[in-house]
């Protein structure tokens, strides 16, 4: 025998209540089989029965909760050509009757069986030529994905013959299995597109009556919009807000009458790096009998270390402290887990993260501007300290940082050219860069020269620059020109550049600049005597 489910929108009514416990007249959804002795009980008795229990329900659900979407039915999209999921959850219907929805379904918009569903909860045996029937869909379309109630018979049993004759028994279903169908709509059902602005249950109405509400007879609680715009339907598209009529639900809240973790604090908040700090939980009232284990944990245990996994607030005591060990430069949230919600403080592991020389490589004494960086901000009196620079180098002394700075900069002149590797230290941490002078060297042209040549001179630096670096050439003769600059490289040390001379007798000195050094060097020029 196929398994088939009632039609969405007759599925909830019975026959002693055909609205589902909606709108009904007369008493039949009220009453309610009584038993008696010697009493004979048909199917109808005991059917009355459960439509009564039934009914009473519906009535509970809807002028009490409403309808709507209590929890979960989120629609996703599914890789797939326009196929979207439907994930579990919990609805009440329009008329009051509970849908679970127990697991994800696969809901192909573009198709739909001869009922019209996308997807049933029922185990229909379907005919595989007559199943999944093709709907024009276009791109611009919108879609509600919509879910109802619907019952499925389960369970056939053989009945036995009521004669003596020796025809064959029929079967009957034993079993009703409350189900759903989803069914994806192209245009609102009436009860949304006409939709009353929902009423606050802590007002008093108007005139101090309120009115029951209103009565709806189509079953669709609508889950999603979609609008189409490829064949590829994406998180984009759906709208699981604009739609989506929401239950009001208790199910998230609970009452606690013990004592609950009030308070976590830190002494001090802010250490030196390797320095210890102190945490002190605090519960709303006392402990109760054996302590309260409170469960603590550290964001990062490479910057700070709580001592204990938990500590334990004495019976009748409101608080208790435990220790933290710092290991590194940092802000760490230490958290603390007890009945209630968790708490959490944040510890600054107070180092140096940063050391850097803008620029880090000077010409001549040009200035360099040092920043020191912090991982939080300073207490009064903290103090920087440098190593790794020779004096004659540049000086660095003790830097003290202002309350309250999280940097702190200061300019450096290098003295003489060359290299240090400068660290800064406080407490175990260190941070080291390098800043480096680079000035002119040597200048080298010829010493003597005879008649009109051009010969080649070279200047040199100390270091080889980051980036080029433009030395200035002069003569103070009009018998030996040079270019007015030469250009060295990135990454070189020297560069060429050419002396000519007009072959008149005389002493040219020669200079090459790069910011305040200068170095000369004499060219003497001899005369061609023919």
């Amino acid at each position: 025998m196929p398994m088939t489910t009632t039609a969405p929108g007759t599925a909830t009514p019975s026959a002693s209540d055909p609205t589902g416990g909606c709108c009904q007249s007369g008493s039949a959804g009220l009453e309610r089989t009584r038993y008696f002795a010697r009493q004979l009980l048909t199917p109808d008795d005991m059917t009355q029965e459960q439509d009564y229990l039934r009914a009473r329900l519906r009535r509970h659900n809807r002028l009490i909760h409403g309808w709507g979407v209590v929890c979960g039915c989120g629609v996703r999209p599914k890789a797939a050509d326009w196929t979207v999921t439907v994930e579990p959850g919990y609805v009440l219907g329009p008329q009051g009757d509970e849908i679970l929805v127990d697991t994800c379904v696969d809901v192909d918009i573009s198709r739909q069986a001869l009922d019209g569903n996308a997807a049933s909860s029922c185990a229909d045996a379907v005919d595989p030529w007559c199943s999944g029937v093709r709907v024009d869909r276009r791109a611009g379309d919108r879609l509600y994905v919509a879910v109802a109630y619907a019952e499925c018979p389960s369970r056939p049993v053989r009945v036995q013959p009521a004669g003596c004759g020796c025809d064959g028994g029929a079967c009957e279903y034993s079993r009703v299995r409350e189900g759903y169908v989803v069914r994806v709509l192209d245009r609102l059902p009436e009860s949304y597109a006409h939709m009353s602005p929902p009423h606050s249950p802590l007002t008093c109405p108007k005139g101090g009556v309120r009115a029951c509400p209103d009565c709806v007879n189509n079953p669709w609680v609508i889950l999603a919009t979609i609008v189409l715009r490829t064949k590829t339907i994406t998180d984009r598209d759906i709208d699981n807000i604009t739609y989506r009529r929401h239950v009001a639900s208790f199910g998230g809240y609970y009452l606690l009458c013990g004592s609950l973790l009030k308070s976590l604090t830190l002494d001090p908040p802010s250490v030196l790096a390797g320095s210890p700090s102190q945490g002190t939980v605090t519960l709303s009232g006392p402990a109760p009998i054996g302590g309260a284990e409170v469960d603590l944990a550290s964001a990062d245990t490479t910057v700070a270390k709580v001592g204990v996994a938990s500590v334990i607030v004495p019976e009748t005591k409101t608080s208790a402290t435990f220790p933290i060990a710092t290991l590194a430069a940092g802000q760490v949230a230490i958290t603390a887990s007890y009945v209630g919600p968790d708490m959490s403080a944040t510890l600054t592991s107070l180092g140096i993260t940063a050391l850097t020389f803008d620029p880090p490589v000077v010409f001549g004494s040009a200035q360099s501007l040092a920043t020191v960086s912090l991982s939080g901000p300073a207490p009064a009196g903290i103090q920087v300290l440098f190593s790794g620079a020779d004096p004659s180098f540049a000086a660095f002394p003790p830097l003290d940082i202002p309350a309250g700075a999280t940097l702190a900069t200061f300019p450096v002149a290098p003295l003489a050219n060359g290299q240090a590797i400068v660290t800064a230290e406080l407490g175990i941490t260190a941070k080291t860069a390098s800043l480096t002078r680079i000035g002119l060297v040597d200048l080298e042209v010829p010493p003597e020269v005879t008649g009109a040549v051009i010969v080649a001179g070279r200047v040199t630096l100390n270091s080889p620059p980051p980036i080029q670096a433009r030395v200035f050439l002069n003569s103070d003769s009009l018998a030996a020109t040079v270019p007015a600059e030469v250009v060295v490289p990135a990454g070189s040390t020297s560069a060429p550049f050419q002396l000519t001379t007009t072959g008149s007798a005389a002493t040219a000195n020669i200079s090459a600049s790069l910011a305040d050094t200068t170095l000369s060097r004499p060219v003497r020029i001899f005369e061609v005597i023919r």
